[in-house]
């Protein structure tokens, strides 16, 4: 799963959670400010922009999105590094209210009238001091909308914006674009995937490996190799898999010498698939010879 998708994914399994309540009120009391290191101090305050550091954090790449329990502070920051816009970004940050400052949550899709988004500190109706973690529509053109953030995702980024259309890594939707039209990897690059088990210390080393073009073991590109390590790893962890399926459902079939013949010319013709085959095979044996 690549990065943005990963950002979708935790704001999204957080819709439904509420902070606190003392005196019969809401009081601001909640689980991620003591979550993110540097912002401890923000418990009791004011949490939307708390939220989106936590969700990026929970994603395994806290570098992408300010460390702040600030929304004007969050708009410089991406402000300062030339990644602001006033168009949606599909898992980037949307501000809110004047300069950006008032509110923010995390653009989740877009239609030429609305935004969907995912918001800490909000309510039903949309409050920038609310009680909890709402999914919300809102309209796209509204004064309210200040802009967005465009996080610097490793595998690229979707957005709305026609001044970044033709830049590298971009897929531009002018009208409407969803977590459906995100990159599911970065090609040849470090990306949690789903077929390998990272943890999120793990997976914040590789986009930290990717950021900073560290070489290094998943990183690590022979002369003339137009894929890393990593990228190598994620395709023999999925051909397993698929052979693996393929294997489980095998009926047993009569073959002609020359059936046989072809099949073998095949498979030497790709060793890491005969690797594939000869390793499934042996442990589907392994499982019967046990049971």
């Amino acid at each position: 799963m690549s990065y943005a998708r990963r950002v979708i994914t935790a704001a999204r399994a957080e819709v439904g959670t509420h902070e606190g309540r003392s005196g019969g009120r809401w009081n601001n009391v909640q689980k991620y400010s003591p979550a993110v290191p540097g912002l401890e101090w923000s418990q009791g305050q004011a949490w939307c922009s708390t939220f989106v550091s936590w969700v990026f954090r929970k994603a395994g790449c806290a570098q992408l999105a300010p460390v702040t329990a600030s929304c004007a502070a969050g708009v410089d920051w991406f402000r300062s590094r030339g990644r602001f816009t006033e168009y949606p970004v599909i898992a980037g940050p949307v501000y809110f209210g004047p300069g950006g400052g008032s509110h923010v949550g995390i653009c989740i899709a877009y239609t030429d009238s609305t935004i969907t988004t995912v918001e800490g500190n909000t309510n039903i109706t949309g409050s920038a001091e609310g009680d909890g973690v709402y999914l919300k529509s809102r309209p796209r053109k509204s004064d309210y909308v200040y802009g967005y953030g465009i996080p610097d995702y490793p595998e690229g980024v979707v957005l709305a914006d026609p001044a970044w259309r033709n830049r590298r890594n971009v897929t531009y939707f002018g009208h409407q674009a969803s977590a459906d039209d995100l990159p599911t990897t970065a090609p040849g690059g470090p990306t949690p995937e789903d077929d390998v088990s990272l943890t999120p210390q793990q997976a914040q080393q590789l986009a930290e490996i990717h950021r900073d073009r560290v070489v290094g073991p998943w990183t690590y590109k022979g002369t003339d190799e137009p894929r890393d390590a990593y990228a190598y790893l994620r395709d023999t962890s999925a051909a397993v898999k698929a052979v693996d399926a393929k294997v489980t459902n095998l009926k047993p079939i009569d073959l002609t010498d020359e059936q046989v013949t072809k099949l073998a010319e095949k498979v030497a013709s790709a060793p890491g698939l005969a690797t594939a085959i000869a390793e499934a095979v042996a442990q589907k044996i392994a499982d019967r010879l046990a049971e």
